[in-house]
């Protein structure tokens, strides 16, 4: 009897406590469509604060967590849930406050609502925080072809070599050779880009060399290119173990070696050798022919000149021909077959000359067949005359600041900004503010020719 009436006991009381909680939401019905309408504001008020970090990562190349969007997917259906139940509990209130049964299944569904955006609200803090994004793997992004790159006929065979011997097992080391402004380094972006779109890799870095190669500077570009970072106290004993132990991840990597002037022991900077890694390739751009075979390349590809008609073409659209109807003058012909079939001084050339008189134009036929004559290659040439043509003292100072600094040099332009000023060369500048602005014109100018 003792242990029934216990039972009864419980029974009663969750009965009861069942029926306090239930009546509960006919009483308090107003207060909960009340929190559910306070809770709304808040939880929009939150998701804005995340999209606005959203954005900003964006903007930044960042890539945004996958729990963030499923959060956002949450509050959404949330949102629209409450939002709609507000309303409904809203036209209760105005027209049926007799209707008991209305008020108590609203009231239940508000306080239930509440919680499930308690919910929402404590999953964004204990999944995400503040912290939305992570940095873009650099591997995601495409390198951006510089200067002039057109895919002319000429160059078929050419970027057909470089791709076969990609695709070739047997094939390790790969050296591309061609005379200085023939288009090397575009050409070996372009099929960095085209293997990698093909999935022939799975990762692309790309880093430039130089006539003076720093080891540790060479070895940094390439850890940034696969998301590597060295310790500040790493010894080159131990950068060169993690970048070796990196490559041999398991991953196809293919490593461009830009302008080798000398043979480079690409061992010390971390490059496994093919017989130790065959998903290891490596491809080097030199001008030197020698370079290859002190390389000890598998195989050497020249990267030739364009033909006669290629030439024209790439130097009509620099020049802002227009193909329906020539426009050029009559010198214009000349100058590109002058320029012997180089990218380089072609596309310096045509921009310099752009919208310049007929007489420019003739002068500039004589200078580059004199300079030609005296031995200069038609790309010193084209990059002097460049020069002669920009408009101002101003604009030759700022490029010759920029001559200063060593080759390949990453040049920072607020340095270049503080030497002109420096010189007081912006003196028709009132204002500091004014005076930035001069000098961006003065460098995209710079740039557009080719220059920079």
């Amino acid at each position: 009897m003792e242990i029934a009436g216990a039972a009864a006991g419980e029974v009663t009381k969750s009965i009861l406590s069942h029926l306090e909680r239930e009546i509960s939401y006919l009483v308090h019905f107003n207060r909960n469509v009340q929190n559910l309408r306070t809770n709304i504001d808040q939880l929009i008020a939150t998701r804005d604060v995340v999209q606005r970090s959203i954005d900003a990562a964006l903007n930044n190349n960042q890539v945004i967590r996958e729990p963030v969007h499923v959060w956002l997917q949450k509050v959404e259906k949330v949102q629209e849930e409450a939002t709609q139940l507000s309303n409904e509990a809203g036209l209760v209130n105005n027209w049926f406050k007799g209707w008991c049964c209305a008020r108590f299944s609203l009231g239940r569904k508000a306080h239930k609502k509440n919680l499930e955006i308690q919910q929402a609200l404590l999953d964004k803090r204990n999944t995400f925080g503040d912290i939305v994004s992570d940095p873009k793997p650099t591997q995601s992004l495409e390198i951006v072809v510089d200067g002039d790159f057109d895919d002319f006929a000429s160059r078929e065979s050419t970027t057909k070599k470089i791709t076969e011997a990609l695709k070739d097992g047997e094939i390790g080391l790969i050296g591309v050779f061609g005379m200085p402004g023939v288009g090397k380094t575009m050409l070996l972006e372009a099929v960095s880009n085209k293997v990698k779109k093909e999935r022939l890799f799975d990762e692309v870095v790309m880093v430039t060399v130089s006539q003076n190669p720093d080891l540790e500077r060479i070895q940094d570009n390439i850890a940034k290119g696969l998301d590597l970072r060295f310790g500040d106290g790493d010894t080159s004993f131990n950068r060169k173990a993690k970048l070796c132990e990196r490559i041999n991840q398991g991953k196809k990597t293919l490593v461009v070696l830009d302008d080798l002037w000398e043979r480079l022991e690409i061992a010390k900077v971390g490059i496994p050798h093919k017989n130790v890694n065959k998903d290891c390739k490596v491809v080097f751009t030199t001008r030197y022919r020698g370079v290859c075979g002190k390389m000890e390349s598998d195989v050497s590809i020249e990267v030739t000149t364009l033909t006669v008609k290629d030439s024209w073409q790439l130097f009509q659209k620099r020049a802002g021909d227009d193909p329906h109807n020539s426009i050029l003058p009559g010198a214009a012909k000349d100058i590109a077959n002058e320029c012997e079939g180089l990218p380089l001084a072609i596309a310096t050339l045509g921009r310099a000359l752009r919208d310049k008189h007929e007489t420019v134009w003739n002068d500039a036929l004589q200078q580059l067949r004199k300079s030609n004559f005296d031995g200069m290659s038609p790309v010193n040439s084209s990059i002097e005359m460049s020069y002669n043509f920009l408009s101002s003292e101003e604009k030759k100072m700022c490029f010759l600041f920029c001559c200063l600094y060593p080759e390949d040099h990453k040049i920072n332009i607020n340095n270049i900004f503080h030497h002109v000023m420096g010189e007081k060369l912006l003196r028709n500048a009132d204002t500091f503010v004014e005076a930035r602005s001069m000098f961006r014109l003065i460098v995209d100018e710079l740039v557009s020719s080719c220059l920079l």
